[in-house]
């Protein structure tokens, strides 16, 4: 590639000088100049855009990855939080259950006292009566 730019300078500068020998007057080598001096003015134009684009694509696709790992990043915190959240919801069922049992047992258990106490002054009224020589029915 340095070869063909090398040779193509070479040609350019050099076309100035075989203009001005075979072409009268003064207005051909300085136009050739002006030719020469324009492709070259070009050349380096180009040859800068080029870097720059290269460079600009170069950022881009570095930022296109950083966008595309925020992306699995999110999108992982995201799949994390949600597991959370089913977690503490089955957590927060789970102890509620537990509270309306225990509520329950209690219930039960309070009604069961109730009974058993009931029963115990229903003997001891029996015992006195039995006692007394009472009999109910």
């Amino acid at each position: 590639m340095k070869t063909i730019i090398n040779n193509m300078i070479l040609l350019l500068l050099s076309s100035p000088l075989y203009a001005a020998q075979t072409a009268p007057g003064e207005a051909m080598p300085y136009l050739a100049l002006v030719g020469v001096g324009a492709a070259f003015v070009f050349f380096v134009l180009w040859s800068i855009c080029r870097s720059k684009l290269k460079e600009t694509e170069a950022s881009l696709k570095e930022k296109e990855e950083k966008v595309k790992w925020f992306r699995q990043v999110m999108a992982q915190n995201e799949h994390d939080r949600t597991k959370h959240e089913h977690e503490m919801e089955k957590k927060v069922l789970e102890l509620t259950h537990t509270i309306e049992m225990l509520e329950k047992k209690v219930n039960e258990g309070t009604k069961n006292q109730v009974v058993a106490k009931i029963e115990a002054q229903q003997g001891k009224r029996a015992r006195a009566l039995a006692r007394a020589g009472i009999e109910v029915e």
